[in-house]
């Protein structure tokens, strides 16, 4: 079968890469919703997680109690936490490792300045 509907699809895709690189598979467009959440906000929640207590007087902050006080949902604020390998007080035992730090967020590509 010779110029079939695949072997077409192919030649398209080969020719927009040709004219633009960049324009192909993986290129700079993506699907989805842009992010709702900014870098800064991010920066804010793991430095108030490492910094402060939750005002309730817990030991530690959990996901609800986070993000009822920094306005986002439970899941934004469990997505954060495990980005930046920040872990509640009770696992941590103390333990201030490299990756719970706010060194981290700003290390980070796309994580703020």
């Amino acid at each position: 079968m010779c110029g079939g509907p695949v072997e077409r699809a192919g030649s398209k895709w080969r020719a927009r890469f040709v004219a633009d690189p960049a324009g192909g598979p993986g290129g700079p467009a993506r699907s989805g919703a842009p992010r709702k959440i900014t870098d800064e906000q991010v920066e804010a929640l793991v430095a108030r997680t490492l910094d402060q207590r939750p005002p309730t007087g817990d030991a530690h902050w959990s996901t609800r109690s986070m993000a009822q006080a920094a306005g986002m949902s439970q899941s934004a604020v469990s997505r954060i936490w495990r980005a930046f390998g920040v872990r509640r007080s009770s696992d941590r035992a103390g333990d201030r490792r490299p990756g719970c730090g706010r060194a981290l967020v700003r290390g980070t590509p796309g994580a703020g300045p």
